[in-house]
């Protein structure tokens, strides 16, 4: 073997050297922008349930209970008047205080889940449960509508 096919082999592994790095570099930065996909989730999941804490402390699952009992059984022709019987103030405002960062949060799952943070199984699972909470009623009644994104309009149309 001469020098220079010693010369021709030593470029060849260090060639193939720089393919196996190159390779290594792209599942590195797949393993971290996944880890970050992670992070923004738990990050996500920790201020909803600070959110939620806050909400409860003050009594607001309360209020939330009696929402879920009429939502379903009233959605036509109800009024925020009608409502006052039903509820006191401080009650409608906690309610509506919810639909908001619902729609929010909402909003913000739709982005991650077309931008792939959030698969679709996931996606399916929240949706069905925001559809559920953001009802026709709860718009209506306290003008969710002038809130909402494009995208969550889109979402909750029937």
């Amino acid at each position: 073997m001469t020098l220079e096919d010693l010369a021709n082999l030593g470029n060849a592994i260090g060639s193939l050297g720089i393919v196996i790095t190159i390779g290594f570099l792209a599942l590195e930065m797949r393993w971290t922008r996944m880890e970050s996909k992670r992070q923004q989730r738990i990050t996500l999941q920790q201020s909803v349930m600070d959110l939620e804490l806050a909400l409860m402390s003050n009594n607001a699952h309360i209020a939330l209970n009696k929402w879920d009992e009429l939502a379903p059984a009233k959605v036509e022709g109800v009024t925020i008047a009608e409502l006052g019987n039903s509820f006191t103030d401080e009650e409608l405002n906690t309610i509506q205080a919810r639909m908001l960062h619902a729609i929010c949060h909402l909003d913000m799952i739709i982005a991650k889940q077309r931008h792939g943070i959030i698969s679709k199984e996931e996606f399916e699972l929240i949706g069905a449960t925001m559809k559920s909470l953001i009802s026709p009623l709860a718009i209506r009644v306290f003008a969710l509508e002038k809130f909402m994104m494009k995208p969550v309009r889109e979402f909750l149309q029937p």
